[in-house]
């Protein structure tokens, strides 16, 4: 089990939530695939119990209410395809953290 960090949030939450945040982003692109693309933040809060949930809170927020309710149907869509990536969240991240720790041992051989 992971230790509680200093707000009492484990650290498999964070993951969890970052994991969130990139799938929002996705949705983000869909979305508005003009806007210049930009991280989001860490205002959004961790309570939700589901991403589909959480994602429909974080978008009011990033687009406001009316543009949101504009593009609703899109963002429905969006929001189906980017649960379906989120329930794989602890495989991701365990993929990107390999890929992370490798990436030195590879540019290594290759200096070689």
């Amino acid at each position: 089990a992971a230790e509680p960090g200093a707000e009492g949030v484990t650290s498999r939450t964070l993951l969890k939530m970052h994991a969130w945040r990139a799938a929002l982003e996705e949705v983000v692109r869909v979305l508005r695939p003009l806007a210049p693309t930009e991280r989001l933040g860490q205002g959004f809060g961790r309570d939700a119990a589901d991403f589909k949930t959480w994602a429909v809170k974080a978008l009011h927020e990033i687009m406001g209410g009316e543009a949101f309710m504009a593009s609703s149907a899109e963002a429905t869509a969006a929001i189906e395809r980017a649960d379906a990536l989120t329930a794989r969240w602890a495989r991701a991240v365990a993929f990107h953290a390999l890929q992370l720790a490798l990436a030195h041992v590879i540019e290594g051989l290759l200096a070689c």
